[in-house]
């Protein structure tokens, strides 16, 4: 059973069944394309090629905001400053239609960057996770996702990727429409098999993933595991500043790109918890997420990395151990020197 939350098929088909739709576009893209897909499969509703014959217009004009992700909507008229604006002004419109009778909107986000950090496991696990198993990894009704205290990956024997193209597909349509625009995967604690996603034959089976989300205009992320070259690499080291390092990281994010043309980037969580860092090799924070950073420059991807650094075995009882000061006091003195494309997650 698959809960559709707020997007209720049933109770929108209702009412909407008298509209005929409209999509007034130069041209089209694969977020035209889902938006289409939207209206006459999944809704089932009446679109026409004829602007006249149209109750409902839904057009892309590109002087409507300096955001590419606004919409307006005015009465039966949707209109997107992009293809992305206007799929976010449908499901606007869809959201008005249901809660009420004035049919009146105008949005622009202000965050360029709206994402959802999945800590879901190979296995199907989800670390710290109590709602259900992981709908990208894993084979349904094999975990109970009960927190033992040990987050070991366990070998599942099979296909690591859940393959529930049509569960994944109603998620993507759900995080569009209240206005999630990226998506990491993976936990960040990477572990086992999970660090070989972003290598083949792993990151050909993400890429199916990462399809069907950039429909809906969610770019895909994975976690990664710092330690990487020497775990999958064959190297003997993964220190940032070691030129081998680097070029290791430069195919590998120049294959992801070739698999994935719109990758977002990665999520990297680096020396806490015991987790490998840039601080095995006497090199700070700044040189591990530049050396990341600058393979992704041509291809617009982030490097987000955590500024969740600690020592595990820290006793929170120590007063004068002040954990929620540990962000600042590693990544105060390095203020200024990250590259533009490194956004820093606090958490």
């Amino acid at each position: 059973m698959i809960d559709e939350m707020w997007l209720k098929s049933s109770v929108l088909k209702e009412r909407l069944f008298e509209e005929i739709f409209y999509v007034d576009v130069a041209f089209e893209d694969k977020i035209t394309l889902r938006l289409r897909s939207e209206i006459s499969e999944w809704l089932g509703c009446q679109l026409t090629g004829e602007k006249s014959k149209a109750t409902v217009v839904l057009s892309v004009k590109s002087d409507l905001d300096d955001n590419l992700e606004a919409y307006e909507i005015r009465e039966n008229e949707i209109i997107g400053a992009s293809s992305v604006g206007l799929l976010y002004g449908f499901y606007a419109y869809l959201r008005l239609k249901l809660t009420g009778p004035k049919l009146s909107e105008k949005s622009a986000p202000n965050q360029a960057l709206r994402m959802i950090n999945h800590w879901d496991q190979v296995d199907g696990t989800i670390e710290r996770g109590y709602a259900g198993e992981s709908i990208f990894f894993g084979r349904f009704g094999s975990n109970d996702n009960t927190d033992t205290g040990s987050f070991a990956v366990k070998d599942i024997g099979t296909d690591i990727f859940r393959n529930d193209f049509t569960r994944l597909e109603m998620y993507a349509r759900f995080l569009a429409s209240i206005g999630i625009n990226a998506i990491s995967l993976n936990n960040v604690n990477v572990r086992d098999l999970g660090t070989n996603l972003i290598i083949s034959p792993y990151i050909e089976k993400v890429g199916e993933i990462a399809r069907i989300f950039a429909t809906f205009g969610l770019k895909t992320f994975l976690a990664i595991n710092w330690a990487a070259p020497k775990l999958i690499g064959g190297l003997k080291t993964s220190d940032p500043l070691d030129e081998k390092v680097s070029e290791w990281w430069q195919q590998t994010i120049d294959h992801i790109y070739n698999v994935i043309p719109d990758f977002g980037g990665f999520v990297v969580k680096a020396d806490s918890e015991g987790e490998p860092g840039p601080y095995q090799y006497g090199r700070n924070h700044a040189d591990g997420a530049n050396m990341l950073a600058k393979p992704f420059e041509k291809y617009g991807g982030f490097v987000i990395w955590r500024t969740f650094v600690y020592n595990s075995q820290t006793d929170w009882r120590n007063r004068k151990n002040d954990r929620a000061k540990a962000a600042y006091e590693n990544f105060m003195p390095l203020d200024g020197d990250f590259a533009d494309n490194v956004i820093l997650q606090t958490m």
